[in-house]
This record gives C-alpha cells, sequence and structure tokens, in this order.
C-alpha cells in the first residue's frame, strides 16, 4: 500500500511501480482510493470533497469515514480474488488514510477511540484484507503545502484546483502528525523520505527507493 500526505506523491510513485511491475513481468493488481469514477461511494467522496454537502467542519468524523469504508468493502472481493491468485497488490491509500484523515478530525480526547473504532469497521466489519506493507511517502508538511498548491485540477474536482481537505491548512498540519504516529505504532509500515538535504528527491529517485524497500521486504 502507498500513502502519505496531500502533495507527497502517490499517484505519480504507483504509476511508475506499475510500469516497473509489468516491465519485469511480475504479476499484479491496482487498485486507486476513493474509486471516484467506479464506485457509488466513490462519486459521493467526490462531491463531498467539491464541498457540495457543506462544510466538514460540522461533520462527525466517524460518519466522514464511512463512505470512504464502504468504497472500499465494495472492491474488497475483488481484491481477495488478486491474493488469491497470488497478485501482487497495490493500493494508492487504502484503510490508512481514514485512520490519518477521519483521526486528524476529531477532537484529541476522543482519537484513540476513534482510531479503534475504524480499525474494527474496516477489518473486521466490512472484513477487507489487512494488508502487509505500508510505505508511507514522508514529505514535511511545509514543503507538501508548497507541492499541492502547485497541483493541476483532477478529474474529480471538476474544474476546481484544490479539494476540501487540500484547502484546510490545520487539518494538513494535523494529519502529518497522525500519519507519523501512525508509523510509530504499526511495524509493518515504513517511512521512504522523498526529502534529502532540504530538497525534494527527483521522482526517479523516490522509485528506486520504493523499490528496494520492496525488496527488502521480500515483495519483489
Amino acid at each position: 500500500m502507498i500513502e502519505g500526505t496531500d502533495g507527497s506523491g502517490k499517484a505519480t510513485q504507483s504509476k511508475l511501480l506499475l510500469d516497473y511491475l509489468k516491465k519485469q513481468k511480475i504479476s499484479h493488481a491496482y487498485f486507486d482510493f476513493p474509486q471516484y469514477h467506479k464506485s457509488f461511494f466513490g462519486r459521493f467522496i467526490g462531491k463531498f470533497l467539491r464541498g457540495e454537502l457543506g462544510d466538514a467542519g460540522n461533520l462527525n468524523p466517524y460518519l466522514i469515514s464511512l463512505p470512504y469504508a464502504v468504497d472500499r468493502w465494495q472492491a474488497g472481493p475483488a481484491i481477495k480474488k488478486a491474493l488469491l491468485t497470488k497478485k501482487l497488490v497495490i493500493c494508492n491509500r487504502y484503510a490508512s488514510s481514514n485512520l490519518a484523515y477521519q483521526v486528524s478530525r476529531a477532537k484529541p480526547a476522543l482519537r484513540y477511540n476513534l482510531f479503534r473504532w475504524l480499525k474494527t469497521l474496516e477489518y473486521k466489519e466490512f472484513g477487507i484484507p489487512k494488508e502487509n506493507l505500508v510505505l508511507f511517502l514522508y514529505v514535511p508538511y511545509q514543503i507538501s503545502m508548497q507541492l499541492i498548491q502547485q497541483k493541476q485540477s483532477r478529474q474529480y474536482l471538476k474544474g476546481k484546483q484544490l479539494d476540501i481537505n487540500e484547502s484546510n491548512t490545520k487539518l494538513l498540519k494535523q494529519v502529518d502528525e497522525t500519519y507519523l504516529w501512525l508509523l510509530k505504532k504499526n511495524p509493518h509500515w515504513v517511512r521512504v523520505d522523498c526529502i534529502e538535504k532540504n530538497q525534494l528527491l527527483s521522482r526517479q529517485e523516490i522509485h528506486q527507493r520504493i523499490v528496494r524497500t520492496l525488496q527488502d521486504h521480500k515483495c519483489l
């Protein structure tokens, strides 16, 4: 699974990894969450991120988490089928994104209970497969904010440059901290630093780090 804060290059690195797997003739399956254009709940999430459902600040994070979780639940059978056929499953975002973003929305005293509830919801109640490895692309908050501003409009935004998460600097700062907390808490998470000596590494350099990490963990 490829995770990271907004602006960390997840989509770019997912594409480079898929190209590598094809060239190496490694059997694989790819899933991109949310499924903006493939599922009912993916389209619903697009509406939410465009701000069409109101101010997210007034919504309970438990409720916000549900369409994201159901979107993955809908993809669950396809993921399980890929695993049964011994394919390497690559996901651009997974349940860990729900953990990072929704826990960050909760009040500090409520975060751990929400964290436990979300894990139960995704893995036990909805039964999605537990990931073996999470590659966390780390870009410090200050730099990721600069990269977000350079993003071009994506199809799900229908002409807008930024979604409601990317526009919320307070939320993104907390998401950065929550991701680092999750990194410490989960031994199957591996941090892939995208910055060296205060400079953003090239796409190929980051890609090479990802490939080496997958090789080190016997995934390739």
